[in-house]
């Protein structure tokens, strides 16, 4: 009847809500196993549904499970019909109770994953209306953008989803940056070719956002104390996401040996240069990478931009650089003759290097 202490800094609504619930679910859980109260059992699950308006009795199923460890390899189950003929507005947090592990062991129910593959439109208007009131959940926007989810979406409702994702604030897209920029770089051909003025907008809603990001949360790499890996880190971070979708955009596709960069495409380039600390360091490497094409290209905006970073005064920039210079980049001339010639320039394969723990020689 007591419920669970308060959480560090938990706000009064949260912490009422989850007390409520936990209450209601080992009192349910009790009765269900045949004990009998002293008090009225109705009368007090009615009180905490005040403060827990969407628990339900069948919740309580969870109540005593063991937490003793277990090992094994968890299947993750996406069926959604508990999210079927529900109000919109009930979703998420109907979903969010559905999840995890319950009943089966090494199941992890993920109901909002299978809304957002079979019914997109559906899932996106949750997440929407959530949006609406300044709420932005990171796990429910993960769960939705999933690549494998959205590969196959037409292309009008990427661009859609782009329109809409731009009219959210800085502060707003900054709590979910990581699955928004990874949808961003799966989906830049799409939308840099058949909506290009929206790719841009997009770019510059990431990258306002991006801003607002501290060092620690700029990469998934766990660098401890040991010292850092720039390339590895620039292709695990939302910055190296945004940096790798621009050169989807085909404004800068078969430019000619000292033609020179088009100007709205190199704005978006010092635009994630700018960015301060660790940010900037993982656009270097990824625009390092392609130091040769830039060089070809625009020999002058790449000494201002990116050689000019050899005589700064930050030895990590340096370093980041010279990352992204030796990771093995493959670049080619189309003519013997580089005035004349069309330059193309050779990208590794992403999917293949993301996430290893070295880099392959």
């Amino acid at each position: 009847m007591e419920g669970p202490p308060r959480w560090y800094e938990e706000k009064d609504e949260q912490f009422f809500e989850r007390r409520a619930w936990s209450i209601a679910n080992r009192l349910t859980w009790l009765r269900n196993q045949g004990c009998e109260f002293k008090f009225d059992f109705d009368s007090v699950i009615a009180q905490l549904r005040v403060e827990a308006p969407k628990w339900k009795p069948e919740f309580a199923q969870r109540a005593a499970e063991s937490l003793e460890g277990r090992s094994g390899l968890v299947r993750t189950e996406t069926e959604h019909s508990g999210l079927e003929g529900i109000p919109v507005d009930a979703i998420l947090t109907t979903a969010l109770e559905l999840s995890g592990q319950r009943g089966e062991h090494f199941v992890e129910y993920a109901p909002f994953a299978g809304l957002s593959a079979a019914q997109p439109v559906r899932a996106f208007a949750a997440l929407r209306l959530e949006a609406k009131y300044g709420r932005f959940p990171e796990w429910a926007w993960r769960a939705f953008l999933n690549p494998d989810r959205r590969k196959d979406d037409p292309d009008r409702f990427t661009a859609y989803l782009a329109e809409r994702i731009t009219r959210y604030t800085p502060e707003a897209l900054s709590g979910i940056l990581r699955p928004i920029c990874d949808w961003i770089q799966k989906s830049a051909k799409v939308l840099a070719t058949r909506y290009p003025e929206l790719f841009r907008w997009l770019i510059s809603a990431a990258t306002a956002a991006l801003a607002l990001q501290s060092d620690e949360s700029a990469t998934s790499i766990v660098r401890g104390k040991k010292e850092p890996d720039w390339t590895m880190e620039a292709i695990n971070s939302p910055t190296g996401d945004i940096a790798e979708a621009l050169f989807d955009d085909p404004v800068k596709n078969d430019l000619l040996a000292g033609q020179r960069l088009p100007k709205v495409w190199s704005v978006m380039v010092e635009s994630l240069l700018a960015l301060p600390g660790d940010l900037r360091r993982h656009a270097i490497v990824i625009f390092s990478h392609q130091l040769s094409w830039f060089h070809a290209v625009d020999p002058l905006w790449t000494q201002e931009n990116l050689l000019s970073i050899l005589e700064g005064e930050s030895d990590d920039d340096r370093q980041a650089l010279w990352a992204g210079f030796l990771w093995g980049g493959m670049f080619k001339v189309k003519s013997s003759s580089l005035a004349s010639s069309r330059i193309s320039y050779g990208w590794p394969l992403r999917s293949v290097w993301k996430r290893e723990a070295t880099p392959p020689p």
